[in-house]
Formats: structure tokens, C-alpha cells, sequence
């Protein structure tokens, strides 16, 4: 069973790319052959507390006046992230395909995570899903 849970990220950092992207993301998801992200129309480069370094795109609104999951903060350039949905199954560890707005994309777990997506209209999003370690969600998240 899905639950919806709220952000604590406030005014984070993105910066917009205009141009066809991808981002190959095995150092972080593990190599399971297609680690990449993929934005043929541009997007948001999600960018380190400090500003220096580029986490991991997130598509943009089809208005591409934020990244999808996102709304504007404080200033330009900064974002604050919308609640979330999880899956209620903590998952220990393991490879999982799973479906992006990038494609499918394999992951791997190395320790314990749980299945996100986004809210769209008051129901989780299954067209674009992601994993988030437990660790990273009570870091983030109202969870």
C-alpha cells in the first residue's frame, strides 16, 4: 500500500538544460547495462549543496517552468520538492527494472530502499518511479 509523505527540501539548487542530455548514472545505481538518464528535450540538472556539482537530471513540466516533482522556491533557481508517494515494502537489496519518463532503468539496491514516485493529482505517478534508500527518505522526507 502507497502513502503520500512530505518533502523538507527547500530551496534546492537546479539549473535548466536546454539541450539533448544524458547522464550515465552507474556509479551511483550500480552497472546493470543501461544506467543512463536520458533527456532528448532538455532538463534540470538537480546541483550539490554547494552549487558545484551536478546530482542528477530531472525532467522538466512540459512547460519546462520547473522539473517535474518540483515547484519554485524562494529565488530563481531554487526549487522546493512536492510530496512524494512510497511503497509500504521495504526492499533489502537487489536489481529492480524499473519505469522512468527516461525508460526502463535497472537499480541496484545495496541497502534498505523503498519504491517513490511522484504526486499527480492526489495519486502516485507508476509512469515515472524511483528507489530512495530509507536513510535518504528520513534525511528528506516527513516519513
Amino acid at each position: 500500500m502507497s502513502r503520500r509523505i512530505v518533502s523538507k527540501q527547500r530551496n534546492v539548487r537546479f539549473v535548466y538544460c536546454p539541450h539533448p542530455i544524458n547522464i550515465d548514472m552507474s556509479c551511483v545505481w550500480g552497472d546493470n547495462g543501461d544506467s543512463f538518464q536520458r533527456a532528448p528535450n532538455g532538463s534540470f540538472l538537480k546541483l550539490t549543496e554547494d552549487g558545484l556539482t551536478v546530482q542528477h537530471l530531472v525532467q522538466a513540466r512540459p512547460d519546462k517552468s520547473a522539473p517535474i516533482g518540483w515547484e519554485h522556491g524562494d529565488h530563481p533557481g531554487l526549487y522546493n520538492k512536492l510530496p512524494i508517494w512510497i511503497e509500504g515494502t521495504i526492499i533489502q537489496s537487489g536489481v529492480l527494472e524499473v519505469p522512468t519518463l527516461d525508460g526502463l532503468i535497472s537499480l541496484t539496491v545495496t541497502e534498505p530502499s523503498m519504491i517513490c514516485y511522484n504526486d499527480r493529482d492526489g495519486a502516485p505517478e507508476s509512469r515515472d518511479v524511483w528507489v530512495q534508500t530509507i536513510a535518504n527518505l528520513v534525511k528528506n522526507y516527513d516519513y
